[in-house]
């Protein structure tokens, strides 16, 4: 079994496809509770930007790419566009994560 299959196998609700390593899913993204991930879309054949807030809780205190992975899902989140491959989540201030899709 690949490595993305596994990744599938643990995510089989995600409406995206993530290409991150299962290596990196334990990864602390930020050493906080609480989070927000902000997904700003503008495709090129979409006339205006999509933007989506949701917030992410781990009462742990660290926030790792997994649970923004469950984050996502549990939103029911799906980009309306053809970038549907999740690649990395990056830091866009203090507490707001911003996942990154390619297509």
């Amino acid at each position: 079994m690949s490595e993305y299959e596994k990744i599938d196998n643990q995510f089989p609700k995600a409406r995206f496809s993530i290409q991150i390593r299962l290596d990196d899913l334990d990864k602390v993204i930020i050493d906080k509770d609480i989070a927000f991930i902000k997904y700003d879309a503008c495709c090129y054949y979409q006339n205006k930007p999509l933007t989506k807030i949701y917030m992410c809780k781990n009462p742990s205190g660290n926030i790792t790419v997994r649970d923004l992975i469950n984050c996502l899902i549990k939103n029911r989140f799906k980009t309306n566009c053809g970038h549907v491959f999740l690649e990395q989540f990056t830091i866009d201030n203090d507490s707001t994560i911003v996942p990154f899709f390619g297509s």
